[in-house]
């Protein structure tokens, strides 16, 4: 019985350095996958990293959601499932918060939410129907936070059967829900950064528009009034043409008609 015990401890043993060397692996591999990916890119890194951990895990579906608080919703926007299990990712758009409070809230407060066992909720459970209408034995989520928001949670499911967590396991999925929250926030800032420089484009065209408009009126206005000064111009020579002709035959007299003054051309 003696060299039983030791052999099956020295069996577990093996089997925890096995998952703890695989481990390391796959959280390097995380990691790899997500430095400077493309943000082009970034929906086929977030598949390719839920099909690391799930079949890491030795899990059935994993799955990455979208919150969105102001519309009270929840949006299933990536998925891997394992052979043979279907996939729910199109059955779970605008899914109202409001049919998982205590999920929800277990996110709000950046704790997991887990279920070991989907049979052993209550009978007439909310929860528990939509579980097992996915054919979902076991589930664990974590939520993605940055500060004071939540604005997502990746989860996995246990679909063939029961299945209890590992502290190792866990680990592993509290590093994934980081660099998905490092990756969310990164498609973020720069979907800001995209709109924010398309607003200061835009600003820039409608100035740049603004300037030819008042150059172009500056230009007309300043041919009016280059032609009125002509006009001005021309109108002034004519007078003086006027009044050259008309000092030619002048001839001034005074108040008793008599002559007292004349041009050379009056004489």
């Amino acid at each position: 019985i003696g060299l039983s015990f030791d052999i099956s401890d020295t069996k577990r043993i093996e089997e925890e350095l096995r998952r703890s060397n695989a481990l390391q692996r796959v959280i390097m591999e995380l990691a790899i996958e997500f430095v400077n990916i493309p943000l082009e890119e970034m929906d086929q890194g977030i598949v390719n990293a839920l099909t690391m951990v799930g079949e890491f895990a030795r899990v059935d579906r994993s799955y990455l959601f979208a919150y969105d608080f102001e519309a009270k919703v929840m949006n299933n926007t990536h998925e891997w499932c394992a052979p043979g299990v279907s996939p729910e990712k199109d059955n779970l758009q605008d899914v109202p918060t409001e049919l998982f409070p205590d999920w929800v809230n277990a996110h709000l407060r950046n704790e997991l939410f887990h279920v070991p066992d989907v049979l052993a909720m209550p009978a007439g459970d909310p929860l528990r129907e939509i579980l097992e209408a996915q054919d979902i034995r076991t589930l664990i989520t974590l939520p993605l936070v940055h500060g004071s928001r939540c604005f997502g949670f990746v989860g996995f499911d246990a679909v063939r059967e029961r299945k209890a967590w590992t502290e190792t396991e866990i680990s592993l999925l509290k590093v994934m829900a980081g660099l998905l929250t490092n990756a969310g926030l990164r498609r973020l800032y720069e979907k800001d950064l995209h709109e924010a420089k398309g607003v200061a484009e835009a600003a820039y065209r409608e100035i740049e528009q603004r300037i030819r408009e008042r150059t172009m009126e500056l230009a007309q206005a300043n041919a009016q009034l280059h032609e009125e000064m002509s006009e001005r111009l021309r109108a002034l020579r004519d007078l003086n043409l006027i009044q050259d002709a008309i000092s030619a035959i002048l001839i001034v007299v005074d108040g008793q008609g008599r002559v007292f003054r004349w041009s050379a051309a009056a004489h």
